[in-house]
């Protein structure tokens, strides 16, 4: 190899040790035109431009078909307009990366892969179940490249001066941490925030985060009724006993509410994210990749990752996960080798070479369901014995947490964070009740869902 950095030698490494852990799939598609060139291939996308062409440039070492791949960084807050503007001007990429969330309103937008070539079936056992809203009615609207999966941030230090050795495992504990750990002033201000959670304006995932809290009480965000059809599931039918996503909101809210003892959060504090690297909340939670921007921020911050906590010690574990997958537009000049792109970078060697560059987890299941995933060869009934079993690395436990992650079908991001922003707040401000904001919020997803 010439000209081979020591970067690229390391991800070398990883592709090689990755390699045995082919699928079928991508050895049929993949290798099918191998030594034969895919043409240029323009894919954009938001990811971290060094981190992607490096993997990039590690895996053409060993496939030149990727020698014409050219990589664009877009803005992360323009970048749906500047796809649309591009596409319906002829002026697009061959291929974009999209995550779960956007797959049902740009389904239209993409070149779907027929079941013919890649079956539901295939898709579900090769994929992880965050990756399902990728599966469209005629076929495959992208391939899973990687997975951000939810993870709780704790500050050490903080933990240690309130004598807490190990972050909370479940939800029920809390609000007593949350108590324990919040630091007020004489005037009941806020000094250090026991747990970043509450509101939505200032709460970086808030949308995911009460999305797991919903999931996991067996509530559902949309699903598909007996036509098929695209529906709201957050207010239950009429008379049900039980109430997964009220249940969810109040306890999302509780953390804002100055009348509660584990009141710990409002509105005016900083940025979650930012207000955790400076130290002043103790339990952040956020996605996996993360974990580089909080170390940038502040280098002195003494702080670790610990799994998503769980309802109970019985419960099935469930995570929330972002998917990152390679769409094909409709109007790119190079479809055929757009298609044999994807392949590549999603096979398990070099989409593996990507989730270690961007703190994340490969999205094949092959890949995170390894003999050091604790979750996913569980060796004892419980959820405490699971997760006591401690993953060996950082990524094993981003590995771990991926594979138990799912996610939903949403209709509109931008629409359902307005949705999801009125449902929290009104709560939070006293403006509704909780059940009238839930059923206000299922109400509005119908509507944005034409029904």
């Amino acid at each position: 190899m010439k000209n081979t950095t020591p970067f690229q030698i390391v991800l070398l490494a990883v592709f090689g040790a990755l390699g045995v852990a082919g699928v079928l799939i991508f050895a049929i598609v993949a290798s099918s035109s191998n030594n034969q060139s895919v043409g240029a291939v323009v894919m954009w996308g938001t990811l971290d431009e060094s981190r992607v062409q490096a993997v990039m440039r590690a895996a053409a070492e060993t496939d030149d078909r990727l020698n014409g791949v050219t990589y664009v960084k877009k803005d992360p807050v323009t970048y749906e307009n500047d796809l649309v503007n591009a596409l319906a001007s002829g002026t697009g990429p061959d291929l974009f990366i999209m995550t779960q969330d956007w797959a049902v309103h740009d389904a239209a937008k993409t070149m779907h892969i027929p079941f013919s070539s890649l079956s539901q079936t295939q898709f579900s056992t090769t994929f992880l179940a965050a990756a399902a809203p990728y599966i469209g009615d005629d076929g495959i609207i992208a391939v899973p490249l990687v997975a951000d999966p939810l993870v709780l941030f704790w500050n050490q230090d903080l933990l240690s001066a309130a004598q807490m050795t190990t972050p909370p495992k479940y939800w029920y504990e809390f609000p007593a941490a949350a108590q324990k750990l919040t630091q007020k002033s004489d005037s009941d201000t806020i000094k250090v925030s026991g747990v970043a959670i509450g509101e939505y304006q200032n709460v970086d995932s808030a949308k995911d985060i009460l999305s797991i809290l919903i999931l996991q009480s067996g509530g559902g965000i949309t699903a598909r009724d007996a036509a098929g059809r695209l529906v709201s599931a957050l207010s239950p039918q009429q008379g049900a006993a039980d109430q997964p996503s009220l249940a969810a909101l109040r306890f999302y809210t509780t953390f804002a509410d100055p009348s509660q003892d584990s009141y710990t959060w409002n509105r005016s504090l900083p940025k979650a994210s930012v207000a955790f690297a400076q130290g002043s909340v103790a339990l952040y939670i956020g996605h996996a990749s993360e974990a580089a921007a909080i170390k940038l921020k502040n280098p002195n911050l003494n702080f670790a990752m610990a799994p998503l906590p769980q309802l109970r010690a019985d419960s099935q574990p469930l995570n929330f996960a972002t998917v990152y997958g390679l769409a094909i537009p409709r109007t790119a000049k190079n479809p055929q080798g757009a298609r044999t792109v994807a392949y590549i970078l999603a096979s398990p060697s070099v989409s593996q070479g990507f989730a270690s560059v961007l703190g994340m987890a490969s999205a094949l299941r092959g890949v995170v369901s390894t003999a050091t995933n604790p979750l996913a060869n569980p060796r004892a009934g419980t959820l405490d014995a699971i997760l006591a079993t401690a993953p060996k690395s950082t990524q094993d436990l981003i590995n771990s947490q991926a594979y138990i992650s799912t996610s939903w079908s949403d209709p509109d991001p931008q629409a359902t964070d307005d949705i999801f922003r009125a449902m929290i707040e009104s709560t939070v401000n006293g403006a509704l009740k909780a059940q009238d904001a839930l059923s206000r919020a299922d109400k509005a997803l119908n509507q944005l869902l034409g029904l």
